[in-house]
Formats: structure tokens, sequence, C-alpha cells
């Protein structure tokens, strides 16, 4: 799974997917009845009113309030000790610089100017030293605009190679951005991002079957925003020599659905973490989840489902249809479906968040079905978009400049570059849900913003 290099033998965690999902997940042919949704009805947990999106504690609230949420003085102070501890802050006179949280503050405001700005080099339009050109344009600009002269250029650059945000703070950063929720709404959604990095570095993960084949693997945890945007929860690197079962996630996870004093979100990912140990956990936990399933892992619970089916003279024959079956006991639902979207085709989904109820009879007040609701099924295409709408999000807006250098292992950088640009997604996405923005904003528009804030902080100081 992981390589030193690209260069080296390599283990595909492809490979590593395909053996795990030989543990078969348990689920009892014994006790399962097919589902009929002119006679039942199978609903989800109710939601009170308000509860449906990610709560959030903060009202009226600036980009720079929420950001330094995030990035606090104690973290800030902790990156800091750990630094001057290994001797990192030491400049190119073999003088140790001493940074302050002012510093730090108008470190930040360069940064997430040159992030939103994203004068990257181009081959078309070459510089000798574009990193240096963009750090100099930031400067200028805050002096400029504020009439308050700021640290050297050379010691933001320093600044630039060493202050980040590494897989040691990844917990601190987790936790800063559960701090400012209340309550995580009805779904949060389970997944993982696959950061790509060609370099020598001992966490370099090789998948195939996706499409940048190698990088840093990141698992991530996202809620709903009451805009409909996504909010990162939780974010973890998997590391060569740490458990990384999927069990291991799972429980991660819940340790973090668990915070929410309100109301119990529904736990959605997809087929690649569903073994029988994940599942007996959710279950012994009372967690309700609805998870995609690779065949291979179902393959008893999938046979007996077409068989009493087809007792019913029920088949999946073409896309479009599907077919399910219902367990009482331990209210478990399975459900195989052909989508019509031949970007998704054959789909099974295993889920313990439904309740069956038989609707009322003709003659009583009579019951709306409307379009067809396949349980389990829809609900999980709907949930399941957050992380990929989140991973989305980060395209083209990371570190326009190559990291490492000055001593710093680049794989490093790339740690810092996504922990970075997920906190600037979850601020701006925070902003506009706690200040009701209707008109669109961008990237840069808010980066620009943020980085004005964040100096006129420092300038306080």
């Amino acid at each position: 799974i992981f390589v030193r290099s690209i260069s080296d033998e390599m283990i595909h965690l492809d490979e590593h997917r395909r053996k795990s999902s030989k543990r078969a997940v348990n689920t009892d042919k014994e006790g399962w009845d097919v589902i009929n949704l002119k006679e039942e009805v199978y609903e989800l947990p109710f939601v009170p009113r308000g509860l449906t999106y990610v709560v959030l504690r903060l009202r009226r609230a600036t980009r720079s309030d929420i950001f330094r949420n995030f990035i606090t003085d104690e973290l800030i102070g902790t990156i800091s000790r750990y630094l001057e501890r290994d001797d990192m802050f030491r400049i190119r006179s073999q003088r140790r610089a001493k940074h302050g949280l002012k510093d730090i503050l108008q470190f930040y405001a360069v940064t997430v100017r040159i992030q939103g700005l994203q004068n990257s080099p181009k081959e078309s339009n070459p510089t000798e030293r574009p990193l240096r050109e963009n750090v100099q344009e930031a400067i200028q600009h805050f002096e400029t605009s504020f009439d308050v002269k700021m640290q050297h250029e050379g010691a933001v650059e320093k600044l630039i190679a060493v202050f980040l945000i590494t897989h040691e703070y990844f917990e601190t950063l987790s936790e800063n951005f559960q701090s400012i929720t209340q309550s995580l709404g009805e779904f949060v959604a389970g997944d993982e991002k696959l950061l790509k990095f060609f370099g020598d570095a001992g966490d370099i993960v090789k998948v195939p079957s996706k499409p940048d084949k190698f990088g840093l693997w990141f698992y991530e945890l996202t809620a709903k925003l009451s805009t409909g945007a996504p909010f990162l929860l939780f974010l973890k690197l998997m590391r060569a020599g740490e458990e990384h079962s999927t069990k291991s996630i799972i429980e991660k996870w819940v340790e973090v659905i668990k915070r929410d004093p309100a109301f119990s979100p529904i736990l959605i990912f997809d087929s690649y973490y569903l073994a029988a140990e994940g599942r007996q956990f959710l279950n012994e936990q009372r967690i309700s989840y609805i998870a995609s399933c690779q065949l291979e892992r179902i393959k008893s619970l999938s046979s007996e489902a077409t068989r009493l089916n087809l007792n019913k003279g029920n088949a999946v024959t073409k896309p479009g249809e599907w077919l399910g079956v219902h367990k009482p006991t331990t209210k478990e639902t399975y459900v195989y479906m052909w989508d019509r979207d031949r970007n998704i085709g054959k789909k099974h989904c295993l889920t313990n968040a439904f309740t069956r109820r038989i609707r009322q009879k003709a003659g009583r007040s009579k019951e709306k079905t409307g379009e067809t609701i396949i349980p389990g099924y829809d609900a999980y295409k709907i949930g399941f978009k957050l992380c990929d709408t989140f991973n989305r999000s980060l395209h083209d807006k990371k570190w326009p400049h190559k990291r490492g250098g000055r001593n710093t292992p680049g794989e490093w950088g790339h740690q810092s570059n996504f922990a970075i640009t997920s906190c600037l997604i979850n601020t701006f996405n925070a902003f506009e849900a706690i200040n009701s923005v209707t008109r669109e904003m961008s990237f840069r528009d808010h980066c620009v913003a943020l980085a004005d804030e964040l100096y006129t902080q420092a300038c306080s100081m």
C-alpha cells in the first residue's frame, strides 16, 4: 500500500481492497422479508425541526472570526514551540528568528492572499522566483493599504517553508472544526481523498483505480450546512505503520457523531468501509448507517434476497429496476438497484436506519405515496454526495507553488496544503451559512477579504 517513492516496488491499495472484500458481512439468511412499498412505509428517524442541517454556534461572524476558531492561538503556539525546539526558525544569518502571534497572522495574511489569487508559475510566462514575486506583491498590498510595515520577505518565505499543519495536528484541527458546530444535521458522510503527490515519502499510496494513481490518502467526514454546502468535520492521514483498518476509521467517525448531544446523524459511506467488523460495531453502538456494499461481502444475502423476490415475481433485469428485503429484528434493509445512470450501474446498499410500518388501509385517512422512494438507496445517493462535493471544491484552490525545500520534505508541505485549503473552504462555507450570503462569491474574493481581515488583526496587536 505504502511506497517510499514511485520507483520502488509497490503493493497496490486496490489489491488490499480486493483482499478485504473477502471479509464477508455476516447478515444471517433467516428472517428477511421482501419489501413491498404498496403495503409498507420505510421511515428514517424523526429529525427535530431546525436540525436537518449543521447548526453552527457562531452568530454574525466575520471570515477571520471563523478562521481563527480553526487556526487558534493554541495551535499556533504548539507549532511554534516545535519549530523553536528543533531550531527550524533559524534564518540564513544563523540568527534564530523569534516569531510572535502578530508575525504569524501577517504570514497567514500573505499566504491566504497568494492562494486566493492563484498566480502560479506558467511555462508561457516563466519567472526566476515566482514565489518571491507573489510574496512581494502581497507585502506591498498590505503596507500600502494599511500603512503598517511588516516583516521582511525572507522571513515570510521561511515561514512558508516550515510553518506547516502536518498530520500531527490533524486531530486538533478536526476538533477545532467541530467546535463551531452545535448539531451535525441529518446525515454525515465518510470518504477519502487521494491528493496527488510524487516524491520521496513513506506515506505515498498507489491506487490504480483513482484518477491520480499516486498520492497522500486522507480520510474525511463531512456534513451539510444550511446552504447545502459541505463542511469538513474530520480529517486523518493514512500513515505507514499505523492502524488503518476500515473498522478503525469507522470508530473515529463514530466518535465525532457521538459528540452531537442534540441528535445522532446517520453515517453514510461507500463499499470500501463496510466489512463484518464495522457492521457489528455500528450495530452494537446503535449508530444508524447507510452504506453501499461490495457484492463479494454479501453474496449470501444477495442470493437470499433474489430468491425471496423471485418467489414474489420480482427480478432485476434492466436499468431502473430494484429489489429489497428487510429484517425486522435488526431493522436492517438490503437493496439491490440497477441505476439508469451508466456511471453508477448496479449498486448494493445495506442500512439499519429505517423503520418499517404498514400503510393505512383504504377507507381511513389515505396516505399519499407520490414518487417511489427506494429505502436506503435514494438516501445514500443524496447523502454521499457531501464528500464528493467537498473534494471537488478543492480543485484549483490549493497552494499554487511547489512545496518542500529549506530542509523540509515536500510531503509535509502537501499535508499542510490539504489542511489549510480545507480550513479555507470550511471558513467560506460557514461564513455564507452564518451570514445568509445570497450573492455568489468566488474563492478568490473570499481569500482576498480574509487576508485583509487577518492583517487588520495583526496590526491591532
